[in-house]
């Protein structure tokens, strides 16, 4: 299971994700973080309550870190 709340503020976007950066749920926190800086803002992804993260989630985060996301974690 996963949650992504997207947030609008001063700074740009705010993406929040809750449960497990796995495999079968990138594809939906990839498009998000797309669609985020699709509007040419700047991204943090926050990892607020993440139980677990696969290899593949590793892979994700390593790439998106690279591109100038920003990344934090909590929980």
């Amino acid at each position: 299971m996963i949650r992504i709340q997207t947030a609008n503020n001063a700074g740009g976007i705010t993406i929040a994700i809750d449960g497990q950066l796995v495999g079968e749920y990138l594809k939906e926190v990839e498009a998000s973080i797309r669609k985020a800086t699709e509007q040419r803002k700047d991204v943090h992804l926050f990892l607020r309550d993440v139980s677990h993260i696969d290899e593949t989630g590793h892979a994700l985060l390593s790439r998106l870190a690279a591109e100038g996301v920003e990344l934090s974690a909590a929980g």
